[in-house]
């Protein structure tokens, strides 16, 4: 298994299940996706530890606004920005995605140190430290 930090395309992607060494795609368009799915960097780590900045709701951390309105915010889900209504597979949904408003109403946001996974790959302990 890949060493810690490696290239995410180093791992199979459980995602989409790319093959290590090929880029992942759109799971609803079967299109090449500009950045590999959020889990795949997870996939090339021999070990994970919580993300200390989301410890307390993994994944999500407060955001900088109070309960707000879903439009106020951006969507999780589909990454529609605020003012913008929500998509599914490049078309406008009639609803906003149910995270999105769950969010809003929590004053929550994914968080940005781990990708909003709750999860960060674990280096282990460091070889060149000195043992009593």
């Amino acid at each position: 298994m890949p060493e810690a930090g490696a290239d995410p395309l180093a791992a199979r992607c459980p995602a989409c299940l790319a093959d290590p060494g090929r880029p992942c795609t759109a799971t609803s368009s079967d299109l090449p996706r500009e950045l590999a799915h959020k889990l795949r960097p997870l996939a090339a780590a021999t070990r994970l530890r919580r993300c200390p900045n989301c410890a307390e709701c993994a994944g999500w951390t407060p955001s900088v606004r109070t309960p707000a309105d879903p439009a106020e915010v951006s969507c999780p889900v589909c990454a529609a920005p605020p003012g913008a209504t929500c998509t599914e597979s490049g078309n406008a949904r009639a609803t906003w995605h149910e995270v999105r408003v769950r969010a809003a109403a929590l004053a929550l946001e994914p968080c940005g140190a781990c990708d909003g996974i709750g999860w960060i790959p674990d280096p282990g302990p460091k070889e060149d430290t000195p043992h009593a």
